[in-house]
């Protein structure tokens, strides 16, 4: 796809994490700003993992940030005997993965449908299995017939990431770092009790019960003045990512259902479907009641609902690269486009913005007939 739409900015690597770091091409590669690690860390050999921490210690740039997900305890437990059922059903079944996977599903579920073998589940076991004859086939293969699979509590991956000057920073999740909305007042003051963020994170994690986290590492991590965080956030640009009848002041957390003042809200969703704004000029609209000293708080509840995006480049236009590439992203999903979101590069958001299908064959349409 990189050839065909003609993409120079990027490089592909294949290599294994367990002697990359020691390699003459990771050597000649330049420091790393920023580093996404999806859908790896919980899944893989400690062997593996241990490249991966030499890795980021060679080439991750202080003030690097890194992104990584993973699999959560104790929210998991509930899962282990299920995946090591599928895992082992599936490998007795044989062929390929994909089979194995399904097969091994299958002896779960008959089993969980007697009364007396479904004591293997609890907690995420019962609502993955509720799902299971959903889930696509590629899922199910990567989650349950991995050898490697251990979810982890939160303190233990913090804790190998220091050994590479790592420091945790936040979710990518916006709304996990607003305690307010995910935990009860009780929970909060115990959590108050401690100034230690991997604490924090472990009654978070006890609390709202998520079973896949997405954090934020940086290396070697200063804090921010709060008037020089305030002041950056106030120049960022929003804008709505969705239409201003369907921006809802009511959203599910993982504690729950959470409420935003309509006398707050709803002068900033009208505002915004007027077009891009900067956060501080949403604090100073003249009908907004509430705080205007928290611009953080704002900018994380539009982000963390997904009812705004960042705009860091307001005024770039589409160009042909992107919607080549756009163009591509249709072209591969063939006839499976319905609307299942697709990712489409958006150079105003500095990156890409999921479209439903049909939708993103409008968009198409409409980016030909203005070059026309």
């Amino acid at each position: 796809m990189a050839r065909q739409t003609g993409l120079s900015n990027i490089n592909f690597i294949e290599a294994d994490f367990t002697n990359f770091a020691e390699s003459a091409a990771c050597q000649a590669l330049p420091e790393i700003d920023t580093v996404s690690m999806h859908g790896v860390w919980s899944w893989v050999a400690p062997a593996v993992q241990d490249g991966i921490l030499r890795l980021l210690n060679a080439k991750l740039a202080a003030g690097g940030l890194m992104h990584v997900s993973y699999n959560v305890l104790p929210a998991w437990r509930g899962a282990l005997g299920l995946q090591r059922l599928i895992r082992e059903a599936g490998l007795r079944h044989g062929g390929r993965s994909d089979k194995q996977a399904r097969a091994g599903a299958d002896i779960a579920v008959r089993l969980a449908k007697d009364e007396a073998g479904s004591k293997f589940l609890e907690g995420m076991g019962n609502v993955l299995l509720d799902r299971i004859g959903n889930l696509p086939v590629p899922y199910l293969a990567h989650e349950f017939m991995n050898r490697h699979w251990a979810p982890c509590f939160h303190l233990d991956v913090a804790e190998r990431f220091a050994s590479a000057k790592m420091v945790f920073v936040g979710s990518c999740q916006m709304l996990d770092n607003f305690p307010q909305l995910s935990l009860s007042e009780g929970q909060r003051a115990i959590l108050q009790e401690f100034d230690d963020p991997g604490m924090a994170e472990l009654i978070k994690d006890l609390c709202m019960g998520r079973s896949l986290r997405n954090d934020v590492f940086m290396r070697g991590a200063v804090p921010m003045p709060l008037a020089q965080r305030d002041a950056a956030l106030l120049s960022m640009t929003v804008a709505l990512s969705k239409p201003r009848a369907e921006c809802k002041l009511e959203f599910d957390t993982i504690g729950g259902t959470a409420s935003l003042s309509p006398s707050y809200y709803e002068p900033v969703f009208d505002r915004l479907s007027q077009g891009p704004a900067t956060i501080e000029e949403l604090l100073a609209l003249p009908d907004l009641v509430g705080r205007r000293d928290n611009p953080a708080e704002l900018i994380g509840v539009l982000m963390g609902t997904n009812q705004a995006v960042l705009v860091p480049n307001p005024g770039a236009p589409m160009d042909r690269r992107c919607t080549a590439l756009n163009a591509a992203s249709v072209t591969q999903r063939g006839g499976d486009i319905g609307e299942t979101g697709i990712g489409f590069a958006v150079p105003a958001l500095g990156g890409g913005f999921a479209i439903p299908g049909i939708a993103a064959i409008a968009v198409l349409n409409q980016q030909a007939a203005l070059r026309e």
